[in-house]
């Protein structure tokens, strides 16, 4: 058997899922240009040999970053601490001046260190190789040293982690019920985002929080690694979750602050009887969606509220049935829930990261899709 047979064989989820089991650290590579810094995040970095003292990294090919620091022929890799996930994630969103909004300064060799960060080690680039769809970059390393002794940020199974001493663990049962189903509908998930070609995540209601315990398919929205986020449950977030829940749905609209006016309240208790009847949710507006999204991920849940009120983001909550079938849409998010074995709702699927505007009678065909997938999941009982 050849290799290229073998290789035909793998199937890219199976890939993802199998090295996704394997954690990373958070790097951020840096160098010099000409026109201002740049950066990548990346969570392939390893250390290759002693003596002589070599690194390796593997950046994508489709990087716009590292043909400039390939140019470069020095970087400096930064090793992120815990606390430095809001870094990573501007270093992961393209197209946005990265080094404007994080703080850093210039090595004695001139390359750009940012600041925080637990380590960081500046190499020349000795050899550059080509691998699939990567390339495997070898720095000699010139100096290095642990700049702030900290824990390491890890990269886990699509979404962030911190690394704790088995003496500083603490499971929460609640969580851990949650991830086990998640784990139990990841194949559901991934056929889903795949056939629609978004991402797919899926949500628990803990306390007052929406948490991102899974997600599927490509990331194409401005926070492309999305598990583990904590948003405030508040209109018009969590929709599903409010709708077969009428003992929640107070608090809910409460949240929003006193700029929802009564219509307003009344718009959305009208919206959720609409959503029980059609079984999901519609949410209009990507790009409010996305910054909103943006901005609670790196805030607390009060933040959140104070936020939603900010950006009247009201009475965007549609079903299928409402939209026009030729008119076209601007899609934030296609949301559905999961029940458990009492009825209620144990999780949220959403379709995110629409990338376009679509038809109604397009929405209509994604709605039918998420809902058996929805149905299937309900099925599925975690081992």
């Amino acid at each position: 058997m050849t290799s290229s047979s073998v290789d035909q064989q793998i199937d890219p989820g199976l890939f993802r899922r199998v090295l996704g089991q394997y954690p990373t650290g958070v790097c951020v590579v840096t160098a010099p240009d000409p026109a201002g810094p740049v950066g990548m995040a990346v969570g392939s970095f390893t250390s290759v040999s002693l003596d002589p003292p070599l690194v390796a990294f593997l950046p994508d090919k489709r990087s716009k970053s590292w043909p400039k620091i390939r140019s470069s022929g020095r970087f400096c890799v930064n090793v992120l601490a815990e606390d430095q996930e809001d870094v990573c994630r501007v270093f992961a969103t393209s197209g946005a001046d990265r080094f404007a909004s994080v703080e850093w300064e210039v090595s004695p060799r001139g390359l750009p260190v940012l600041s925080g960060a637990t380590a960081w080690i500046e190499c020349e680039l000795d050899a550059v190789y080509e691998a699939g769809d990567h390339y495997i970059a070898i720095g000699r390393v010139l100096e290095l040293d642990v700049a702030r002794p900290s824990l390491p940020l890890l990269f886990f199974q699509g979404g962030y982690g911190r690394f704790r001493p088995s003496s500083m663990v603490a499971a929460d049962a609640q969580v851990i019920h949650h991830l086990r189903k998640a784990d139990a509908a990841r194949h559901a998930m991934e056929q889903l985002a795949d056939s629609v070609g978004v991402q797919c995540d899926a949500s628990v209601l803990i306390g007052e929080e929406v948490v991102i315990i899974a997600s599927a398919g490509q990331p194409r929205t401005v926070i492309p690694n999305r598990v583990g986020i904590r948003v405030a449950f508040v209109a018009p977030i969590g929709v599903p979750f409010a709708a077969w829940a009428p003992e929640l749905t107070a608090a809910w609209l409460r949240r929003a602050g006193p700029q929802l006016t009564a219509r307003e309240v009344e718009t959305y208790r009208g919206a959720l009887e609409r959503v029980r009847a059609a079984g999901c949710a519609i949410m209009l507006g990507s790009a409010g969606m996305r910054r909103l999204v943006e901005i609670v991920s790196r805030t607390s849940p009060a933040a959140t509220f104070r936020e939603v009120a900010r950006s009247r983001a009201h009475a965007s909550v549609l079903t299928p049935a409402e939209l026009a079938p030729g008119e076209r849409y601007d899609m934030a998010a296609l949301t559905a829930p999961v029940f458990d074995a009492d009825g209620r709702v144990s999780m949220m699927i959403a379709l995110v990261g629409f990338d376009r505007e679509h038809t109604g009678a397009e929405i209509r065909q994604y709605a039918d899709v998420l809902l058996k997938t929805c149905r299937d999941i309900t099925d599925i009982r975690p081992a």
